[in-house]
């Protein structure tokens, strides 16, 4: 193994877990190597989610892209097999680290995308219209360390042991494992996104994460993800819960971090805003605490959204398959009527003490 990073970003762990899997997992043939990106220009109405999912040495390649006009573009998977731990990419996907923890460059190639759009989301009726061909190119830069999730709070870090760790992909099959972990990292990014030859300049923040782990989706029904970034004074935010379940109220799994430019503090969250298909672009109120900041209150509102609708057995449906664009292709998507459960994945803006914030927001239920 080797030793750990003396980066304070990388939080302890080993510049190589910042890169993907050649091959299958050492330990668990069953573990998917994830890797996400979530990027939000506020100015310019744009954003994309870019996912490479890893599984014995195969990658597939994810995108959403949300254009300025309304219009969102999807496609994937794009498989192809991994070459390069510090590069997995698809013949249309490509990811890039260039230091671990500190920077990452993004690509698309001549992405085929199709067509459908806030409306059609909005009401239920996703048509899959006409095809995209996109190209992005972009550099972010970590803004704050990583936050390794239950690795703040003890009533997390044993919530991982359970079902909640498997749901979030934090542990291997068996159990906990160090070579098996869930981690978000604040970032921002400048670049070029260019849709049909017009070029779109960007100027994003948002989250990139990585889930290596084995993931086992059964009994998870909602949840909330949230990850937020306040460049003005470099602060950042960022929680996942899921709710209980059998029980009432509560939390099966809930952690939150704040990063004040110099100091995560680990945080208790006492507010995380469901999820809201009667009035989705309603603003929302996050709450999260601590000793030493005290209360931290975030308003919210989720920009631009894609939704997927569900059964009743929601995310848990679709078994060990991984989440985000994968788990849309494999439900509805929309936001239809009479869906039993629903999941909205969004681009979303924040303010917290009158400073204006970007990311994105995931919830279910």
């Amino acid at each position: 193994m080797a030793p750990p990073s003396s980066d304070p970003f990388a939080s302890g762990r080993e510049p190589t877990d910042d890169h993907a899997l050649t091959a299958a997992h050492p330990d668990d043939p069953a573990v998917i190597d994830t890797f996400v990106v979530w990027l939000h220009d506020k100015a310019r109405n744009l954003g994309v989610e870019l996912r490479i999912h890893a599984h014995d040495g195969e990658a597939q390649g994810r995108a959403v892209v949300f254009l300025p006009d309304g219009r969102i573009l999807s496609g994937g998977p794009d498989p192809a097999p991994i070459l390069r731990s510090d590069a997995p990419e698809t013949a249309h996907v490509r990811y890039h680290c260039i230091e671990p923890f500190r920077r990452w460059a993004y690509q698309l190639r001549d992405f085929p995308l199709t067509t459908s759009s806030d409306a059609e989301h909005a009401t239920g009726d996703v048509s899959h219209g006409a095809t995209v061909r996109v190209s992005l190119d972009v550099e972010a830069t970590t803004v704050a360390p990583i936050w390794l999730q239950g690795s703040l709070l003890p009533e997390a870090a044993e919530a991982m042991k359970g079902p909640a760790g498997l749901w979030i992909a934090g542990r291997l099959t068996a159990g906990m494992s160090r070579s098996a972990f869930r981690y978000d990292q604040a970032i921002s990014a400048t670049g070029t996104i260019v849709v049909d030859r017009t070029a779109h300049e960007f100027n994003a923040h948002g989250l990139r994460g990585h889930v290596r782990g084995v993931r086992i989706l059964e009994g998870f029904k909602a949840h909330t993800w949230i990850g937020a970034v306040f460049p003005e004074s470099g602060r950042a935010v960022g929680l996942q819960c899921h709710m209980r379940h059998g029980a009432s109220g509560g939390y099966a799994f809930s952690e939150a971090y704040v990063w004040d430019g110099e100091t995560v503090h680990p945080n208790r969250i006492i507010y995380a805003p469901p999820v809201n298909r009667d009035d989705p672009r309603a603003d929302f109120v996050v709450e999260v605490a601590c000793d030493s900041l005290g209360l931290t209150r975030l308003t919210g509102r989720d920009d631009r959204t894609v939704w997927t609708s569900m059964g009743l057995g929601g995310l848990g449906e679709l078994g060990s398959r991984p989440m985000g664009a994968a788990a849309a292709a494999a439900g509805a998507l929309g936001l239809r009527p009479d869906a039993a459960r629903v999941m909205s994945q969004s681009l979303a803006s924040f303010e917290c003490d009158g400073e204006p914030g970007y990311g994105m927001c995931e919830r279910s239920g």
